[in-house]
């Protein structure tokens, strides 16, 4: 779903010396209901067997989904130099909260944006475009509500049935909010490896805390092999590749809150849930996330 061809990323030089999200909108329209916040919270889940995580880590070793959009050294570079700079940034205060006067919240412990929009992905590979417009809606600031899929595949040069690679959608995440939302490129990508290692889940954890706590939620690039792990509802027998929306955390248990759009594609799908952030992981490994 997600098709993924090698692509380029716009780098607009240092951010400001502050960035502010704007509450320009009205986000607290969307005020989720319960079952939308807490549809999966609190279960239990069954650790994934290092069986099953080496068996996912050989599939994915032989078949390589991603293997025409894995990023150059200058990109690598590039996105730890993104992390680098949104770290700092973070650490001295220079990116701050946006003025929200509704109930979403963020402690080191747990956090969820409880305004978070979903959309319907319009076609079945339109993943990328679809969270593109769910983050427009989401994040507080001049990016609009409903903003056209078709229109965010055009900048970002989705192709048709190939879906959108991992440099398009920061690109996109970028032009349609990152720039209008925070006044420099927001958003980068964070490759993960296969599995991922203990360092880069801690870092992902510190990432998704720093960004919900601003009021954006990250892009997961998940990765799903035959009779592996899957997100909920998807068909367990398929191989996927397929952006999602995740604006929420918990440690107690330890879970990560999304949207998902193919909600379109398949009836089993529901618009958002609370999932295993280590199974998360296993999905991620050997794609990542943009933050």
């Amino acid at each position: 779903m997600a098709g993924l061809v090698a692509g380029s990323v716009i780098l607009l030089g240092a951010p400001p010396a502050a960035a502010f999200a704007k509450p320009d909108k009205d986000v607290c329209a969307n005020l989720l209901a319960p079952h939308d916040l807490n549809f999966g919270k609190g279960e239990k889940t069954t650790p994934l067997s290092d069986a099953v995580v080496a068996a996912v880590s050989s599939y994915k070793a032989a078949h390589d989904l991603f293997a025409a959009d894995r990023p150059t050294a200058a990109q690598l570079a590039d996105s730890a130099a993104h992390q680098a700079r949104k770290e700092e940034m973070f650490r001295k205060g220079e990116i701050k909260r946006a003025a929200v006067p509704c109930a979403g919240f963020s402690t080191n412990a747990s956090g969820q944006i409880s305004w978070m929009y979903h959309y319907g992905q319009v076609t079945n590979y339109f993943c990328g475009p679809a969270v593109v417009s769910m983050f427009s809606a989401t994040v507080p600031g001049s990016s609009p509500y409903n903003l056209d899929q078709w229109t965010v595949a055009n900048y970002m040069g989705t192709p048709g049935a190939g879906g959108t690679s991992w440099s398009m959608e920061t690109n996109g995440l970028n032009n349609f909010v990152g720039i209008p939302d925070f006044g420099w490129s927001f958003y980068g990508m964070a490759w993960l490896s296969d599995p991922p290692t203990q360092q880069q889940r801690t870092t992902f954890y510190n990432n998704l805390v720093s960004d919900v706590g601003v009021s954006s939620p990250i892009a997961g690039l998940a990765w799903e092999v035959p009779y592996g792990p899957h997100l909920v509802g998807h068909p367990v027998s398929q191989e996927i590749g397929h952006w999602i929306e995740i604006g929420g955390y918990n440690t107690s248990p330890s879970q990560v809150w999304y949207a998902d759009p193919a909600t379109t594609v398949w009836s089993s799908v529901p618009a958002y849930s609370w999932f295993d952030m280590n199974t998360m992981g296993v999905i991620l490994g050997g794609a990542g996330y943009i933050w």
